[in-house]
């Protein structure tokens, strides 16, 4: 860890009346490193993912990039810095492949558009479907789509909730070497996913969760021993 870490949480918790789903939840992620985060149904995973992606306020807490607080007047800017996956994939089904980064691109004002959509469609695997409805690509194709659209602005922090879902093996295998590969371009990954086979061989660090509060945050052991870790801090439930 770095004098001032990447994106650093400070006890933040998130209430809706009376029911709490975050409790003073604490950690960073730097950047070149994938954050594995894992609890049981309920653990307040995915109101943590949407609180880091802005598009939910904490109850309390501080949410700190490169050490200045993210503040109403700066919430555009940080917004710019980050691509968020969610369950939702955000894909007009009516468009191509290439229709649907050409929207995104336009609408967020992408420089160099043309080129950076060819290199992105290539990357992903996606060239050859580029004319393909997005409606008609398979679940695999439609996450490669997504991923790809995030990209387009080169976001800083990617925020991931469930991206194995539906996605076959050659699929899964593909978003695992990506994933991986963001190390080399100095990424911050958060990922949250339910398939921790797929995933437990990327982490680097590892924040477990259960009922809204912080039960590990760290080095993720050998991908053998994160089971077993989360089994220890956790009531035993399926991630």
């Amino acid at each position: 860890m770095g004098a001032v870490p990447f994106l650093e949480v400070r006890e933040v918790s998130r209430s809706y009346g009376r029911a709490s789903a975050l409790e003073k939840v604490s950690f960073f992620a730097e950047k070149g490193r994938n954050t594995l985060v894992l609890g049981p149904n309920g653990a307040g995973k995915s109101t943590l993912l949407r609180i880091l992606a802005l598009l939910t306020r904490p109850s309390s807490g501080i949410i700190l990039w490169e050490g200045e607080p993210v503040c109403a007047k700066k919430r555009g800017e940080f917004r710019t810095r980050l691509g968020y996956l969610s369950h939702q994939l955000f894909l007009y089904n009516h468009l191509s492949a290439e229709e649907n980064l050409e929207f995104f691109a336009a609408l967020y004002d992408i420089p160099a558009r043309e080129q950076k959509i060819v290199g992105l469609m290539e990357q992903f695997g996606l060239a050859s479907h580029r004319s393909k409805l997005a409606g008609e690509l398979s679940r695999g194709m439609q996450q490669r789509l997504s991923l790809a659209r995030l990209f387009l602005s080169d976001p800083e922090l990617l925020i991931l909730d469930e991206p194995f879902t539906g996605l076959d093996e050659e699929s899964s295998e593909a978003l695992r070497s990506f994933l991986l590969s963001l190390r080399r371009f100095n990424k911050a990954v958060l990922l949250v996913t339910h398939e921790v086979r797929e995933a437990r061989e990327i982490a680097d660090d590892l924040l477990i969760l259960d009922r809204g509060r912080t039960r590990y945050f760290g080095e993720a052991p050998p991908s053998g021993k994160i089971m077993d870790l989360y089994h220890e801090k956790t009531e035993g439930s399926p991630p």
